[in-house]
């Protein structure tokens, strides 16, 4: 994150270069997303290590029914994470000649909140699922539910912001 504008900065900013508090602000608005997005990816990174744990308790059990099951859960959600890992950074560019509206912002600040809570819905589906070690394929069937639903909300929060740029 963008450290503070010092006080001094701040007054010569307000009187002679007033674009410049409204850059720097953007510019901490960009990194907020980034540490937003880092905090996503750390949470689904840990689902991954959860199914990674699942199907290393199955190989050491000895059992390998269940193993291709996990493994494709497991792709899914390494596809979501990098997604939201390497997707473009920021709201808004400082530099966009068409600087996102207050509304937009908040739109799209929405459908973060949306993925933070998908995320835990996704969590509980996974206990769920490993709750379930007999009844496997069926338990993962809702997982595999939850991931889609996670990606739709990753997808329209995308075209979202694509529209956006695109002046529509």
């Amino acid at each position: 994150m963008g450290r503070p504008i010092p006080k001094r900065m701040e007054d010569f900013a307000r009187k002679y270069v007033p674009v410049l508090r409204t850059y720097l602000q953007r510019e901490e608005t960009r990194d907020l997303d980034k540490v937003i997005r880092d905090e996503l990816v750390k949470q689904v990174q840990g689902l991954i290590d959860q199914l990674t744990m699942a199907k290393q308790t199955l190989v050491d059990n000895k059992v390998l029914m269940g193993l291709d099951l996990l493994d494709r859960s497991n792709h899914k959600l390494e596809k979501v994470r990098d997604s939201i890992k390497f997707a473009a950074r920021g709201y808004s560019g400082v530099f966009d000649l068409e600087q996102m509206a207050d509304d937009q912002l908040n739109r799209l600040v929405e459908f973060d909140q949306m993925l933070f809570d998908k995320v835990a819905v996704l969590s509980g589906a996974l206990k769920d699922a490993l709750s379930k070690p007999g009844d496997l394929k069926s338990a993962l069937a809702g997982l595999d539910q939850q991931i889609s639903e996670f990606e739709s909300t990753l997808d329209n929060r995308d075209a979202y912001a694509r529209e956006r740029k695109a002046g529509k």
